[in-house]
């Protein structure tokens, strides 16, 4: 159920030189930690291994292992998240809650606009408080992404799903 395609060429197990060098009979090299050894995330606006699973972790995830699936429970729910908040599509519509509609902006990923993303940055246009940001989200997520760098701050101060 997981891209691998996408996951490799964004980096993940050594991205192409890894897999070539496996082919060659090298073995795997660790998984990347999650988080940085600050125990922060670069706020880069990128959603890597270690923004996603910063994330799970805080949305309560069963296995936050910073990889995407599709369907994917950390989609779920976020979706959930974002319906008993009130944020909605960009019809107006309450989410599905099917585990499929976000994307990370990774340098392989196709980014294009999702019901889903557009709900959870409209969620990202106010601070928990209710002040607004400035930032204006469309469903889709540049690269890097102000809407990630927003992500990554509310994550390390650790009230991104509050």
């Amino acid at each position: 159920g997981k891209n691998c395609p996408t996951q490799l060429l964004a980096g993940a197990e050594g991205g192409w030189a890894g897999f070539v060098a496996r082919i060659n009979g090298a073995t795997a090299p660790a998984r990347p930690s999650l988080a940085q050894p600050s125990g922060k995330l670069d706020e880069d606006g990128f959603e890597g291994c270690g923004t996603l699973g910063a994330m799970q972790r805080a949305i309560g995830s069963a296995n936050p292992d910073g990889t995407l699936s599709s369907p994917s429970n950390f989609t779920r729910a976020l979706q959930r998240f974002l319906n008993a908040r009130g944020f909605r599509d960009y019809d107006g519509r309450a989410l599905d809650v099917d585990g499929v509609g976000h994307r990370q902006n990774v340098p392989s990923a196709v980014i294009s606009r999702t019901r889903t993303d557009y709900a959870f940055q409209q969620y990202l246009e106010t601070t928990p408080t209710g002040r607004t940001r400035g930032y204006v989200g469309d469903g889709e997520w540049g690269r890097p992404s102000a809407g990630v760098k927003i992500v990554q701050a509310e994550l390390n101060a650790g009230r991104l799903f509050r």
